[in-house]
């Protein structure tokens, strides 16, 4: 879990053994990476560096043209960035848990089970409707032999 703030949260801070910082100011991190930390960022304590600028910009709506800019040259240089889409994906959900399970791995089996299930509703359908069809021909059938007995008395 991330969460992002302007402020920098000196109550929260200030309780022992809560957070701990990182090698970048403005970074805090509570638990290991390993069981997917709650990592706290305070962007008015990021260093000014183009690698958090895009960290400043989301806790905030743009409120004058420069900054509105700002996000718009930042979002175009995202696009023409060669990182892919993918490896974000999986960067920015590697530490992430669901039931103590990788949300990428959570979600590929929550995948499987849909299909699964969606399977299992198609070959019912396809059953029911062979039974039905074979239901229809017997009431056919039936419907013949009646009319035919009806004709001969």
């Amino acid at each position: 879990m991330v969460i992002l703030t302007r402020r920098r949260p000196d109550k929260l801070l200030a309780e022992p053994e809560i957070f701990k910082p990182t090698q970048h100011p403005g970074i805090w991190i509570n638990g290991s990476w390993e069981m997917g930390p709650i990592v706290m960022v305070s962007s008015t304590r990021l260093p000014d560096e183009p690698e958090f600028d895009w960290m400043r910009m989301c806790v905030r709506v743009p409120d004058n043209l420069e900054d509105v800019e700002r996000a718009t040259a930042l979002i175009k240089r995202s696009k023409t960035d060669k990182l892919t889409r993918q490896r974000l994906e999986e960067t920015m959900f590697d530490f992430m848990y669901v039931d103590g399970i990788n949300v990428l791995e959570y979600t590929e089996r929550l995948k499987d089970q849909l299909k699964e299930a969606e399977n299992a509703r198609v070959e019912a359908e396809l059953r029911y409707s062979t039974e039905i069809q074979q239901l229809k021909a017997d009431l056919a059938a039936l419907k013949a032999k009646i009319d035919d007995q009806e004709k001969s008395t």
